[in-house]
């Protein structure tokens, strides 16, 4: 994206608003990190996830996204518009809830895609999809999921926030070995207790759709994304070593969670 010395002026005194450049509203904030957010765009387009397009731009020594906003495309309500913003109410069941009231014809494709959120998040091991960071966008007159904010991928500490749980306190009662894997940070074994919650519990439907995320996220889709932004933005990410070593590391686990539920064969996908 070229940009003029007046809209780099103005980016600038926008960071954390929106902002309008050649007729097209976008939101702006300072990249905490080296395109994060293009590659969870990119890979979630991937697995048929609605996520806003988003540009890196350079102004001066500082790096800022702009995402396309949802202003453009009609009226949305976040996540918090419809449950709140406290911790225990971000479940998908109580999302359920909600949706079946407000858009009921849409609710069924509306919760599927909600559930893709929440299996992207524990393979992309993104801990931060609070209420806020998911959104409902009347597009052309349909309500479709839409995810933004998505810095926080590679998250080794902190678990997936939207929950597949009724209620977030609730527990298997003998829980899945691999949470005791020495190789699992303490991020990746509460992610893999929500997932493998969430295999117990769920149609085989559901189970399927996680073994289609595993065929289509394999780490080495995710680690020529990486190279592939690389080279169209001309900026090093330089974390996606340890980046990549994590990911590599919680796809092994989600595998073998699989394994163990008879979803993939043993000796490979």
């Amino acid at each position: 994206m070229k940009l003029t010395e007046k809209q780099k002026e103005e980016i600038v005194s926008k960071e954390h608003d929106y902002v309008n450049l050649d007729g097209i509203e976008y939101f702006c904030k300072i990249a905490k990190n080296d395109c994060n957010e293009i590659l969870a765009y990119r890979l979630a387009n991937i697995v048929g996830i609605n996520c806003p397009l988003y540009h890196i731009v350079r102004v001066n020594k500082d790096l800022y996204y702009l995402s396309y906003s949802f202003n453009n495309l009609g009226s949305f309500k976040s996540g918090k518009d419809l449950i709140g913003i406290d911790y225990f109410s971000n479940t998908i069941y109580n999302l359920w809830y909600v949706v079946e009231k407000e858009y009921p014809k849409e609710c069924k494709d509306l919760i599927f895609d909600l559930v893709k959120v929440f299996i992207f998040d524990i393979f992309m091991l993104n801990g931060d999809r609070h209420a806020g960071n998911y959104a409902i966008v009347e597009e052309n007159g349909k309500p479709k999921i839409y995810i933004f904010d998505n810095e926080s991928i590679f998250e080794s500490v902190f678990r997936v926030e939207l929950s597949p749980k009724y209620d977030k306190r609730d527990y298997l009662r003998n829980g899945t070995r691999i949470i005791r894997n020495p190789k699992a940070t303490i991020g990746m074994k509460q992610n893999m207790e929500l997932l493998e919650y969430f295999l117990t519990t769920s149609s085989n439907y559901f189970c399927k759709l996680v073994v289609d995320f595993y065929n289509k996220l394999a780490p080495e889709v995710v680690y020529s994304n990486i190279l592939e932004i690389e080279k169209s933005t001309g900026i090093i990410n330089h974390d996606k070593d340890y980046n990549m070593e994590l990911f590599r590391r919680n796809y092994e686990l989600i595998g073998d969670l699989l394994k163990d539920k008879g979803l993939i064969k043993k000796e490979g996908r």
